[in-house]
C-alpha cells in the first residue's frame, strides 16, 4: 500500500476535523468570542461587575495527545507533545508551530504572554495512554478520533507543535519516560527534532527496544 492509497483509508476512518473545540452553552447574555482585554461583565442576579478570565494552566500540559485538524490528509495523525510554550527555545524563524501558537494563545487566553515552558507530567500521561492502550486489544470500542487512532496503533508523532527535546528535557526527562512507556507497549513511535539529545545513550535505548519495528527520526 502507498502513501496515497494509506490516505484515503485513514480520510474513511478518522474524519477530518472543522473546529478547534465545541462551543458550550452559556447563561450569559453576552457571548464571548475569543479574548477581550480588561473585559467585565454586570451579572443581573447579584448586580455586581464580574472579570471574566480564560487562563493556561502555566505549570503543566494536560491534553498532550491529539489528532491532527489534517487528519483527512495525513496518514500518521497521532500528535504527542510533552512541552509546551510560548516561543519554542531554538526560534527558528520559519517555524509554523510558533506562529500557531501565538496566534491561539493570545487570542484566547488572558494570561499568555506571562507563558514560559511548560511540561505534562509521567504520571498524567501514563495514567490517558493506559485507558487509550485498552484499545488496542477492543477495536470495536473505540469512540472518538485519539481512540480510533490508537486501536489502529497510528505512528505517535513526538515534536510537531514544540520541541520536545529541549536542553530542559536533558535534566527532566519527561520524554524519555514517553519514550520508554511506548517501548513498554511496543507502540510505535515518530519523532521530528533536530535536537541532538535524541541521539543520548539513554534515548538510543529506548528507541531500540521498542520492537513495534516503525520507529522514525526526522531531523528537521
Amino acid at each position: 500500500m502507498n502513501y496515497y492509497e494509506l490516505r484515503k483509508v485513514v480520510q474513511g476512518i478518522i474524519p477530518r476535523k472543522s473546529i478547534l473545540e465545541p462551543l458550550e452553552k452559556t447563561r450569559s447574555l453576552v457571548r464571548e468570542k475569543g479574548r477581550k482585554v480588561n473585559y467585565r461583565q454586570f451579572n443581573l442576579e447579584t448586580s455586581e461587575m464580574l472579570t471574566h478570565q480564560r487562563l493556561l494552566n502555566e505549570e503543566e500540559i494536560n491534553n498532550f495527545l491529539e489528532v491532527s485538524l489534517r487528519a483527512a490528509y495525513c496518514p500518521m495523525p497521532l500528535n504527542a507533545d510533552v512541552y509546551d510554550g510560548l516561543r519554542c527555545p531554538f526560534g527558528c524563524r520559519y517555524c509554523f508551530a510558533d506562529a500557531f501558537r501565538s496566534s491561539l494563545y493570545t487570542s484566547f487566553f488572558d494570561n499568555s504572554k506571562s507563558l514560559g515552558l511548560r511540561f505534562c507530567k509521567p504520571e498524567f500521561f501514563k495514567a490517558e495512554l493506559d485507558k487509550l492502550m485498552e484499545y488496542r486489544v477492543n477495536p470495536s470500542k473505540a469512540k472518538g478520533d485519539t481512540a480510533k487512532a490508537v486501536a489502529l496503533e497510528i505512528p505517535i508523532r513526538i515534536g510537531i507543535r514544540f520541541e520536545d527535546f529541549i536542553p530542559l528535557e536533558g535534566k527532566k526527562g519527561v520524554t524519555r519516560e514517553l519514550l520508554k512507556y511506548l517501548a513498554d507497549l511496543d507502540y510505535p513511535v515518530m519523532i521530528n527534532t533536530k535536537a541532538s539529545l535524541v541521539g543520548r545513550e539513554d534515548y538510543v535505548h529506548e528507541l531500540a527496544r521498542n520492537k513495534a519495528g516503525r520507529q522514525f527520526i526526522l531531523q528537521c
